[in-house]
C-alpha cells in the first residue's frame, strides 16, 4: 500500500505502465492558490501512484520525473 498526505487540486486516472491497471496522477496544490496566476510557487508535490495489480499503489513521481513542486490547477490524460 501507499499512504500520502497531500493537498491536491486535481486527479487523473490513467494507465502509465500499460498493464491494464488504473494508475493515479495527483496534482499538488495548497491551501490557498497563488496570488498571481503565473506564480506557481507554494504548491505541494505531485504524486504518481502506480497500481500494483490491485494490491495497493506505489509512489513513482520522482522516478518518472513528474514530482516537481508548484501549485497546479488541473491535469489531463489521453491515450
Amino acid at each position: 500500500g501507499c499512504a500520502l498526505a497531500l493537498e491536491a487540486t486535481a486527479l487523473c486516472v490513467l494507465d502509465v505502465e500499460r498493464d491494464g491497471w488504473p494508475d493515479l496522477f495527483v496534482c499538488g496544490g495548497g491551501a490557498e492558490p497563488p496570488p498571481d496566476v503565473l506564480d506557481a510557487r507554494g504548491g505541494g508535490p505531485n504524486a504518481l501512484l502506480a497500481n500494483q495489480e490491485g494490491r495497493g499503489f506505489r509512489e513513482r513521481a520522482a522516478e518518472a520525473g513528474v514530482a516537481g513542486e508548484g501549485w497546479s490547477s488541473g491535469c489531463a490524460a489521453a491515450d
